[in-house]
């Protein structure tokens, strides 16, 4: 049963330490998730018909071939195992050729991204991650260079500590000699003031 809460509560319980934590939304991307269980669904349901037609197309034969009921019961081991063989033999390879064409676009921005990461991590920014736009994932690759971008740029508050902490040699080293004298001679007389205090 799915339950009705907002994004944002699920967002905020995101902070929370995961000790313990439960997703109770099933549907967190429903367009995804909807789009893979109707493909899902639509497998399921080619693989059953193509075994019910096999199974009918194989009593038909055995009814065909003899007017009696227990022929039909003798020969049933045998469409059992023909019915298997014909789904392993048909039904999964459909079923992994849709399973490798339904996950592509998720797993190639998924891969993308990942790659991109690396070689974030190993040589620096080159450029926002870009993926195509007929794949899945937009909103994770823009929430992701977002995030690059926003780490890229200076903090302010940084900044301000940074400049704070320039030492009074670099300050002296940049005036004039006599300008330097003078501002050495104002930062010992307030030295001494406050150790006099």
């Amino acid at each position: 049963m799915l339950q009705s809460r907002g994004r944002g509560s699920e967002d905020g319980s995101m902070t929370r330490a995961t000790g313990g934590f439960r997703r109770r939304r099933k549907l967190i991307e429903p367009k995804l998730q909807l789009k893979l269980v109707a493909t899902f669904l639509l497998v399921g349901v080619v693989s059953t018909m193509l075994q019910g037609i096999n199974l009918i197309r194989a009593l038909n034969t055995s009814l065909s071939t003899g007017s009696a009921g227990g022929h039909v019961a003798d020969r049933a081991p045998g469409i059992i195992i023909e019915n298997l063989v014909f789904g392993f033999a048909i039904c999964v390879p459909i079923i992994v050729v849709v399973g490798v064409f339904a996950t592509f676009r998720m797993v190639g921005p998924a891969y993308r991204m990942r790659v991109y990461l690396q070689d974030l991590a190993a040589n620096g920014y080159s450029g926002p991650c870009r993926i195509r736009s007929s794949d899945d994932f937009q909103e994770l690759c823009s929430a992701l260079n977002a995030a690059v971008d926003r780490m890229r740029q200076p903090d302010a508050s940084a900044v301000g500590q940074k400049s704070a902490q320039i030492g009074l040699e670099d300050v002296t080293s940049a005036l004039p000699s006599n300008h330097a004298a003078a501002v050495n001679s104002t930062a010992a007389n307030s030295t001494k003031a406050t150790t006099s205090v």
